[in-house]
């Protein structure tokens, strides 16, 4: 591979991570097919796990309705006010801060939990029957029930990790770090560089 294979390559590369949307789609289809293949898991009879895992028709739809409304909602309402802040930000300090914010793997991973949690109640909730021959598959629902938890838990770091982020100490050292790691990555890797293009020519 040639250098400007590997730059096309790091290009790439780079352009994955600058972007929000790549790590949540991964995880939002993670989840679709997680959850087809939760459904299928066939129901437990009797024990004190099947207790546990015991829920009707209509409640099923209403905890999968409620999960899937209420993370979209969290989703949308807190990322929107993260961007507005972080707009506000970027005009007093440093336009970087933006694309800091969509290369930040946090939010990304936060971003994807969200999203998959809402992608993975909705594909359940598809799969729950009712009618003459119900059928609750009560160890996905379960799943989307610890999916939330996870989600609530994400929340808490987010807004932590935000607070923290958006102080301005913390943003100058970011793109500080970022900008020093591109002039490494852009002049330190180009052909015909290293110690042999600094050696003086010979007499």
């Amino acid at each position: 591979m040639n250098w400007y294979q590997r730059l096309r390559l790091r290009g790439l590369n780079e352009h994955l991570r600058g972007s929000l949307w790549f790590l949540p789609t991964v995880a939002v289809v993670v989840a679709v097919i997680a959850a087809e293949v939760m459904v299928r898991i066939p129901t437990l009879e009797s024990g004190a796990l099947a207790d546990l895992l015991a829920a009707d028709v209509d409640g099923a739809r209403g905890m999968l309705t409620a999960i899937a409304g209420s993370v979209i909602t969290v989703t949308g309402l807190v990322f929107s006010l993260m961007v507005v802040s972080l707009q506000l930000a970027s005009q007093q300090f440093s336009p970087r801060l933006m694309r800091t914010f969509m290369r930040d793997r946090g939010t990304q991973v936060v971003l994807g939990v969200f999203l998959a949690t809402f992608a993975y109640a909705l594909a359940v909730l598809r799969a729950i029957r009712g009618g003459e021959t119900p059928y609750v598959p009560e160890v996905a629902v379960l799943a989307a029930f610890l999916l939330a938890l996870a989600s609530v838990a994400a929340l808490v770091y987010f807004v932590h990790h935000a607070t923290t982020e958006i102080r301005v100490d913390t943003m100058m050292r970011d793109v500080e770090r970022e900008t020093l790691e591109t002039i490494e990555r852009v002049y330190a890797k180009a052909p015909g560089s290293g110690a042999a293009a600094m050696q003086p020519p010979e007499s």
